[in-house]
């Protein structure tokens, strides 16, 4: 090894002397190591000598050409100024290197003030540059220096500590008369710094449409909320930025607190690739404008062109289960891409999950037509799928009597008064496309009584793209209407079940024109009537999900192993955290290894589980945070919401599972919300809204949490408004 020592002047002549100083032996010793000499040091002694080697040494202590060629311009000196090394500015400035306003630019950004002291005390220059970056980056007590020895400042220093988040150097600087103009309120508002905005605004300093702009552009939620309650305007360009930069949350906040959108909201999100922005402008009610050309365009994003592919139609009124069906008959009909007619559709509802035998109905529907009643021109034009239910249970579904033999459903009644039968409606339904000639039927019976039923009936309004030649939108439902007439009995022939006004209507008969058939399973089934029906449906799911994942697995069935029923506890083999039972964690969430997960927990992207983290029964949703060693379960913790350490949030385990001893039991009808005596809410799970803020140490029983509140103290049985 060979080490050498380099005097470096620290001044100039002063009364005859020179003042040296030299390189340090650890940083000359270091340079002269070979490389797997160096990587030795850097990862082998456990107590060792940190070395700063910056690219301004390498220059000058190397002893090559390109050594003489860079000390000729003004990079060594800007170099040493970055790293923060005045012994290689000193020595640089010895051998002649020239230096300029980026020797202090570089000081100031990098806040070594030392370095920018010895620069300016000799004489190098600086300019308005030099305390913007001094203001961008946060050091306060450079800025000081510079502006106290004279350097000019402008509206751009200003906004440059805005978008640091330097709340103190943008006061020093406002209160020191440096000038500031609405890119201070924009520069906060797009990096989310919300101190620094607020104190901009109340110290008088304007802003405009830009503002929320910046704020949705950026993803800041909080920016923009605060910006929007005290009164910044916005208009459709909020959303437009929100959508084409993917931010939902944004867009979401953005359009429940009614700011404008127009179609280039939805056009930018779909040519730029933004699925999940597209997905929500469109289903809630967005306009866009997809042609031909665009949606050729599309396909370099499946994703997006498949969805642009897909429609979404919205009825100019509540037209009931079957009405919107008929309304929108011409568009449910148009020919596939290889124009082959539609032969039969699924119809479900919104508020059921379940393992959905749609293949078993699909075979019931399409094979009947070898049965030998179908000869008598009675075509299937629906087919239910169908479930039992117990005897106490079945009055709060739409309860059908079923042939066991042919499964043709004979009789039907919506939630019906009094027992009828244990084979409900599970509101899933495969339709031939005849059934809408019994539509029509209906729909004429329907307008001959409009006298009487002028409140059913809506007035199509001009701006609706559904080719129909009919006047009015009649409200019709799939139970009580269609159901019942392919069962063979009409609507109006029913007094104990349907609304008194239809009772004054004089029966109408008619021959059922085709029949409806019952798939009845035994596969899990329920609806989503209340938020612990989530819970339960997440459990079944992750079931369905785990069975789903053997089966692929498997080679055959005799191989396949049936679940133990003790829940033992696994080590994830990817993350190394603990899981119990099924549990299902997205790719890009993040969870400590000593966290404990399950059973029946489901965790969404960006989540982060911190350490010591229990969590079961529960459903985490996207960006959530929980904090560490805090106690989750029974809870629905809702999109970017922030639970602190040491935190407990329960629900109650007894609020809607069905019973476990009863054969054929489905969740049980929900509560009251509050409790009669107390006015207190009910046992029930625990709910966290998007964007809540739950503090350390608190704990939150049965309780649900509007959005965007912060919690300070423990709750039980309340819902925080």
């Amino acid at each position: 090894m060979r080490t050498f020592i380099c005097f470096v002047p620290l001044g100039q002549y002063n009364n005859h002397e020179i003042i040296f100083r030299m390189f340090s032996l650890a940083k000359l010793s270091y340079f002269a190591c070979s490389d797997s000499d160096k990587k030795w040091y850097n990862t082998v002694p456990k107590s060792k000598i940190e070395i700063d080697l910056g690219p301004c040494c390498k220059i000058l202590l190397s002893n090559t050409t390109e050594r003489q060629n860079k000390l000729k311009d003004f990079k060594v000196c800007a170099l040493a100024a970055q790293s923060g090394h005045l012994d290689c500015l000193i020595y640089a400035r010895s051998l002649g290197c020239k230096w300029n306003s980026g020797t202090c630019n570089n000081a100031a950004e990098n806040g070594h003030l030392e370095i920018l002291k010895y620069a300016h005390e000799r004489g190098c220059p600086w300019d308005i540059t030099t305390c913007n970056l001094a203001a961008m980056n946060g050091h306060l007590i450079t800025l000081k220096y510079i502006h106290e020895h004279g350097c000019e400042w402008d509206k751009t220093t200003c906004k440059m500590a805005s978008a640091h988040g330097s709340l103190n150097t943008l006061k020093y600087a406002h209160e020191h008369g440096c000038p500031w103009d609405k890119g201070t309120c924009e520069a906060a508002s797009a990096f989310g710094h919300l101190n620094t905005l607020q104190y901009a605004h109340e110290q008088g300093c304007p802003w405009d449409i830009d503002t929320c702009k910046m704020a949705s552009n950026h993803g800041q939620v909080n920016t923009l909320q605060y910006a929007h309650m005290h009164g910044c305007p916005w208009d459709a360009s909020t959303c437009e930025v929100a959508s084409l930069s993917g931010h939902v949350n944004t867009l979401r906040y953005a359009h429940e607190n009614g700011c404008p959108w127009e179609a280039t909201t939805c056009d930018l999100a779909a040519m730029i690739g933004q699925y999940h922005t597209l997905r929500y402008a469109r289903e809630h009610g967005c306009a866009w404008n997809m042609d031909a050309y665009i949606l050729e365009f599309l396909k370099i994003y499946p994703p997006i062109h498949k969805y642009a592919l897909e429609q979404y139609l919205r009825e100019p009124s509540a037209l009931g289960t079957a009405g919107g069906l008929y309304y929108f008959r011409d568009t449910i009909l148009e020919p596939l891409d290889n124009n082959e007619p539609i032969q039969a559709f699924f119809v479900m509802n919104g508020d059921v999950c379940a393992d959905f035998p749609l293949d078993e109905i699909l075979n019931m529907h399409f094979n009947y037509s070898n049965r030998s009643y179908h000869q008598q021109n009675q075509p299937v034009l629906v087919t239910v799928m169908a479930t039992e239910t117990t005897r106490e249970q079945s009055v709060h579904y739409g309860c059908m009597v079923v042939d066991k033999e042919t499964n043709v459903i004979q009789h039907y009644v919506e939630k019906p008064s009094t027992f009828v039968s244990t084979t409900v409606n599970c509101g899933v339904y495969l339709c031939s496309t005849r059934l809408f000639d019994t539509m029509a039927d209906i729909h004429l019976e329907i307008s001959n009584n409009n006298g009487s039923f002028n409140q059913l009936c809506t007035p199509i309004s001009n701006k609706n793209q559904q080719k129909t030649t009919d006047q009015v939108a009649v409200v019709m439902w799939m139970e009580q209407d269609v159901l019942r007439k392919l069962a063979g009995q009409s609507r109006y022939g029913c007094s104990s079940s349907c609304d008194d006004r239809l009772s004054k209507i004089k029966t109408k008969t008619s021959m059922t024109c085709g029949l409806a058939l019952a798939a009845t399973t035994n596969n899990w089934w329920s609806q989503l009537k209340t938020a612990g029906a989530a819970i339960y449906a997440n459990r079944h799911y992750l079931g369905l999900r785990q069975q789903n994942e053997r089966f692929l697995h498997v080679k055959t069935l005799s191989e396949f192993a049936l679940p133990s029923p003790i829940k033992l506890m696994t080590i994830n083999p990817e993350s190394c955290y603990s899981i119990i039972g099924h549990v299902y964690v997205h790719p890009t969430a993040s969870v400590h290894p000593t966290a404990l997960l399950g059973p029946n927990v489901s965790v969404g992207a960006g989540a982060y589980i911190d350490q010591g983290v229990r969590i079961k029964e529960s459903i985490i949703l996207q960006d959530a945070v929980i904090g560490q060693h805090s106690l989750v379960m029974h809870s629905i913790i809702g999109r970017c919401a922030k639970i602190g350490a040491w935190c407990r949030v329960e629900g109650s385990t007894t609020c809607s599972d069905p019973n476990p001893n009863v054969a054929f039991a489905k969740m049980t009808p929900q509560l009251p919300l509050f409790n009669a005596l107390d006015g207190r809410l009910n046992p029930s799970i625990t709910i966290l809204g998007c964007s809540v803020n739950v503090e350390s140490e608190i704990v939150l029983l049965n309780s649900i949490v509007l959005p965007y509140k912060t919690l300070t103290r423990s709750y039980k049985n309340e819902i925080i408004l």
